[in-house]
């Protein structure tokens, strides 16, 4: 496995290195427990390269295999389903990205326990799907689920409570509460501002950004080009 994980190598070779990977396989075993994680490593480089349909037919492989091979409560089970709502989510499969999400959400809760912290990735992944359903209040209070278990596992500070906070943000914009959303990008920026840095480096300029659109919507054009001035010093940061 650790021979194929170049993107640029898997759109030329994928398909022969997939094959070559089964037939390395142990001849007469009923049940290769490895495959599974072949089939899903596959399924989610296809996805990065964005061939969302090839993805989606090894994803299904995987899945297939692995309830069969190591059960439906299995963790590479549960892994392989949560790769599956992320492309079924990309392809614009809302409907089947939000089912597959509430039955990960549903595993992980009771193999993990409801507090664990993929409990909250998966809220909050279920979340987006929701809003873009149009069911702006439904994934607020999602959001605000997986934020109390964001903060309870990482801390108050912690950069992952700070993108739920934006995250929330955008469905208060949604729901026409600007002054709600103004409210929750401040405490996320609060949060980066203290050197809680994201593991994406475009987080802190998308809060700015965010925040500039909204004051300048509601009519302090000030405030709004510090906001955008903040979000390109970000970003002038980040190339630098």
């Amino acid at each position: 496995r650790a021979h194929y994980g170049n993107k640029d190598m898997l759109v030329s070779d994928g398909p022969a290195l997939l094959d070559r990977a089964l037939e390395l396989a142990p001849s007469g075993v009923p049940c290769y427990s490895e495959l599974p994680a072949i089939l899903n490593d596959f399924g989610t480089l296809y996805k990065y390269s964005g061939d969302f349909q090839q993805a989606r037919s090894s994803l299904n492989e995987a899945y297939t295999k692995s309830r069969g091979c190591l059960g439906p409560a299995h963790s590479m089970t549960t892994t392989i389903l949560y790769n599956q709502a992320a492309v079924a989510s990309d392809m614009g499969d809302l409907a089947r990205a939000e089912d597959l999400y509430r039955r990960t959400i549903r595993a992980w809760s009771e193999r993990l326990g409801p507090n664990h912290p993929f409990v909250a990735n998966g809220l909050q992944n279920l979340a987006g799907v929701v809003s873009r359903r149009g069911r702006a209040v439904e994934a607020r209070q999602l959001l605000e689920r997986a934020l109390t278990l964001r903060t309870r596992s990482s801390g108050a500070e912690s950069p992952n409570v700070a993108e739920t906070l934006i995250r929330i943000a955008e469905t208060m914009i949604a729901s026409r509460n600007a002054a709600g959303a103004v409210e929750k990008i401040d405490q996320a920026i609060a949060i980066y501002a203290r050197g809680n840095r994201p593991q994406n480096p475009d987080s802190v300029a998308r809060a700015y950004l965010l925040r500039g659109s909204l004051l300048v919507q509601q009519g302090n054009f000030e405030g709004g080009r510090e906001a955008f001035a903040n979000a390109l010093s970000e970003r002038e940061r980040r190339a630098r």
